[in-house]
């Protein structure tokens, strides 16, 4: 599961509400009005005047005729971001902000500009047709929508980082002035000066950011193909560690290749990138997320977070770890900061709403379940979760409805999803479902797999095999299923009381 989780006792439950009101008040900030600003709409407030250097790169378009491109224009934008980031005289706004713009025509720059509170925009496009790139970008007044710079490039496509090189630099003196050499320096540094190198990560980065398993393999050889062109490229060894490691934690599997060995994988490729470039946050969430010691694992995620505070995966790393522990009112600060900072971001939307189910928050949990699912309708996790909680607020229809579609939107993951909707219709006392449930696989997947499998089979009646398969979870994430809602009814049984003893004593907790 791409989630990480956190937990507490009961007596933060209080918190978890304060701290998820806060969060739904951030997304809901974070949505558009029809003139480009941020909601509530209606009468506000003037909002304080944006500093002077502060700057928005928009994602630039992709004119090019092959569709498959956009890879090329995305990468552009975001490594154009990260080099203006690197001078301090600048305020730029981050990839996440702008995403929210993606894919439309900037008829209006004044809204725009102040629904990200910059004075400055950046917009552009790339072609290629062959060997040739061609990429336009300009620099606007956001208040008014007046050109201060523009060119045209029409070069060979291995010199897109010159490409981005010239327009970082052109933009930063339109905004900032002149320059200094160390200024320079900075904005002309590279990951790579293999343009090839820099290329297969940008597809790498494409792939990966679709989240399923064909993708996912497709971006790993990209990845891999990137740093053997360039074996001293920290970036590709780091991207490469943390598409193994989602691999591994998703339960994912690729052929010919167990979870053991995505595992091992991941390892090697992040203290390959650690050894390369120590400041990178990504390295650290993988060696974080699967060290099996519990306090080196919350120093290298708090490690991570110390490197990348604006990084949504960082915190959205530890925010997990930290759910599975029960420290709900702290895990739920940390994903509403990954929120704020990239509001589509459904897997922690998602783990917000999971978090919330778990602490039987359920006015809680809806808003936000409901909210990845408006970003992304066919994420099977969010719909999963939200027939779970469908299910214990007795809507039976709402639950059975989202549990089909979350099998159906599933494909890779379907047991998973089977064990979700065989859970619902048992629950609802559908006599077919409980026989569907008595045959579900009880060893295969992730302990969230199992700990659905057993969810079914306790409501289709077989309470000997719903335990049976739940003394088989241990560790942490163990322990954090088993407190789920699902299992409730267990609550005072002895077995399962044991259970939950074994598993936090497996993930290095007092129960």
């Amino acid at each position: 599961m791409p989630l990480a989780p956190v937990r507490r006792r009961a007596a933060l439950v209080p918190l978890l509400v304060i701290g998820a009101a806060a969060a739904v008040a951030t997304v809901a900030r974070a949505q558009q009005c029809p003139d480009g600003t941020p909601s509530p709409c209606g009468p506000r407030r003037l909002a304080p005047a944006p500093v002077s250097n502060s700057v928005a790169v928009l994602y630039f378009d992709n004119v090019s005729r092959d569709t498959a491109d956009s890879y090329l224009a995305d990468g552009v934008t975001q490594q154009i971001i990260e080099r203006l980031s690197q001078l301090e005289r600048l305020t730029v706004s981050s990839r996440f902000a702008v995403g929210r713009f993606r894919g439309g025509a900037m008829t209006d720059p004044s809204a725009v500009g102040r629904a990200l509170g910059v004075q400055y925009l950046v917009a552009g496009s790339v072609q290629r047709a062959g060997e040739r790139l061609r990429v336009s970008a300009e620099l606007l007044r956001a208040s008014t929508g007046v050109r201060t710079w523009g060119e045209t490039y029409d070069r060979s496509a291995g010199d897109v980082l010159a490409i981005q090189d010239d327009i970082a630099q052109a933009v930063a003196t339109g905004i900032a002035g002149r320059l200094l050499p160390a200024e320079r320096s900075r904005l002309t540094r590279r990951a790579t000066a293999s343009a090839a190198a820099n290329d297969h990560l940008l597809r790498g980065d494409f792939l990966a950011a679709q989240r399923n398993p064909l993708a996912l393999r497709q971006a790993i050889a990209e990845y891999e193909t990137a740093a053997r062109l360039d074996p001293a490229f920290a970036e590709a060894f780091g991207h490469l560690a943390f598409a193994w490691y989602i691999v591994q934690n998703w339960g994912w599997e690729l052929p010919g290749l167990s979870t053991d060995s995505a595992r091992a994988r991941a390892l090697r490729a992040a203290n390959l990138a650690v050894r390369l470039d120590s400041l990178a946050p990504l390295p650290w969430v993988v060696l974080g997320k699967f060290s099996s010691d519990p306090a080196e694992r919350m120093a290298l995620l708090r490690r991570a977070v110390a490197l990348g505070p604006g990084d949504p995966e960082a915190l959205n790393a530890l925010g997990g770890e930290l759910a599975i522990k029960g420290a709900t009112d702290e895990a739920t600060a940390l994903f509403a900061r990954a929120v704020a900072i990239d509001p589509r971001r459904t897997i922690t939307l998602t783990w917000l709403g999971i978090t919330a189910l778990w602490a039987r928050r359920y006015d809680v949990a809806a808003p936000w379940l409901d909210s990845a699912l408006s970003v992304a309708p066919d994420f099977y996790l969010a719909l999963a979760y939200r027939a779970v909680l469908r299910a214990e607020r007795n809507e039976s229809l709402g639950a059975e409805r989202d549990a089909r579609e979350a099998l159906v939107a599933s494909r890779g993951d379907t047991l998973l999803t089977r064990a979700v909707l065989a859970y619902v219709r048992s629950r609802a006392g559908d006599a077919l479902a409980a026989q569907e449930a008595r045959v579900l696989p009880r060893n295969r997947g992730t302990l969230e797999t199992r700990a659905f499998v057993a969810a079914a089979l306790l409501h289709a009646g077989d309470r000997d095999a719903a335990l049976s398969t739940l003394r088989r979870l241990s560790g942490q994430w163990g322990w954090f299923f088993l407190k789920m809602p699902m299992f409730e009814r267990l609550r005072g049984d002895s077995t399962y009381e044991r259970a939950v003893q074994a598993a936090s004593a497996a993930g290095g907790r007092r129960p």
